[in-house]
């Protein structure tokens, strides 16, 4: 069993003790459960209850075995397929700087915000204040706006209801019903914008990277001046999404680009 601090959750330590049995078998009941992990029966009923609850646990009716539910198949899914895009689109992102000259992201979705997993950097006049593992909010970023979109409208007014939108400059998309306005353009159009809405004087294009169930699964932006960005935008719009196009092909012919 893990060693334990102050600072340490006693019954959700107790969960993943429960948890990493199933690394070395398939299935177990509750009696080699409670063996292995010598906890008191009536919390490891418990915890064995809000496991399966969850859907990170799964009991065979027949058998009474406990075995991994669908909660953990998908989110290791999501784990594999976002490290799965990052090595694919790499080189993908290092050939669209040197087409277009700026400074490429890579970005998923995680908990609500954007996620910033590649970075490839050409010209940066301005501080973007980006760097691998930068979190940023949805609402403010092209990449953001982009992956939301592509969410069903009963999440994006879930969203747009729980978040406190926060004013970054004086273009932050602040008031509900014009980002609403925003969403269905994006999704119209095919790509995002974000016009100096996180930093001023900064413009960003993203473009969606799919799965093959035409999910978006990250986005592929240009982040650059807005002055050069405005000028070369047809160059860069079709440079971008040509390339999200080539990333998400590439994607879907790995074998994880099936999950």
């Amino acid at each position: 069993m893990a060693m334990t601090d102050q600072y340490t959750l006693k019954t959700l330590s107790n969960a993943i003790d429960v948890l990493s049995l199933f690394e070395r078998e398939h299935s177990l009941t509750i009696k080699e459960i409670q063996q292995e992990t010598h906890m008191n029966r009536t919390n490891l009923y418990r915890i064995l209850y809000t496991l399966r609850s969850r859907g990170v646990l799964e009991v065979d009716p027949q058998t009474g075995e406990y075995r991994l539910g669908m909660k953990i198949i998908h989110l290791s899914s999501l784990l594999l397929q976002r490290l799965d895009v990052k090595t694919i689109a790499h080189p993908y992102l290092c050939e669209l700087r040197d087409k277009i000259y700026e400074t490429i992201h890579l970005v998923v979705l995680s908990n609500n915000l954007a996620a910033f997993v590649d970075k490839v950097v050409a010209n940066e006049d301005i501080n973007m204040g980006s760097y691998i593992g930068w979190t940023a909010p949805l609402y403010s970023t092209a990449s953001g706006k982009l992956l939301l979109s592509s969410k069903e409208d009963e999440h994006i007014n879930s969203y747009i209801n729980k978040t406190d939108f926060k004013k970054f400059t004086d273009c932050t998309l602040i008031k509900k019903e014009v980002f609403i306005q925003d969403i269905a353009k994006i999704r119209k159009q095919g790509y995002s914008i974000d016009a100096e809405e996180m930093v001023e004087g900064l413009t960003c294009f993203a473009a969606p990277i799919k799965n093959h169930r035409e999910e978006v699964i990250a986005a592929v932006s240009i982040s650059g001046p807005t002055t050069r960005m405005l000028k070369n935008k047809e160059k860069i719009l079709k440079e971008l999404l040509n390339n999200a196009n080539n990333i998400t092909e590439s994607v879907n012919k790995t074998p994880q680009g099936t999950v």
